[in-house]
């Protein structure tokens, strides 16, 4: 967990490519700079039904192209002010939430940081479903960024 003294050890910056997330990217490197802090940075691609995908494995061989590419996209902001950053993308998990949850439990994170919304399409009056979610169920601190 972080010390006051010493601001955030790890962040974790849960993204999906969204100006919401790249917003959050931002908010992220600054208080990684500031605080030197390393910056973990996580997508999750959800589950998807034999009724939604088709039966081959190059459905998600494409989706987890597209999210290296954007975690890529997402490292350079951090990368050319210096911070530290890790990659690491979770494949097949039911609840999006739960998954960022669980993994800045088990990574030791002491601060996520994310986007208001994010591409879903049902959108919230106050926060997107995942934020909320996340929100309420976090061990550590989580900054919504807008």
């Amino acid at each position: 967990m972080a010390d006051t003294k010493q601001g955030f050890e790890r962040i974790l910056v849960a993204t999906d490519g969204s100006k919401g997330a790249m917003r959050a990217c931002e908010v992220a490197a600054l208080i990684a700079k500031t605080g030197q802090s390393s910056v973990v940075l996580l997508h999750v691609l959800p589950t998807i039904s034999a009724l939604d995908a088709p039966p081959s494995g190059a459905y998600y061989s494409q989706l987890e192209r597209k999210a290296n590419e954007m975690l890529d996209e997402a490292a350079s902001r951090f990368e050319t002010q210096g911070v530290k950053v890790e990659k690491d993308i979770l494949q097949g998990r039911a609840s999006i939430v739960q998954s960022i949850v669980e993994f800045a439990e088990s990574a030791d994170i002491s601060l996520i940081v994310m986007g208001t919304r994010g591409l879903g399409g049902f959108k919230k009056l106050t926060l997107g479903s995942v934020s909320s979610g996340v929100v309420s169920h976090a061990h550590c601190s989580v900054l919504v960024a807008r």
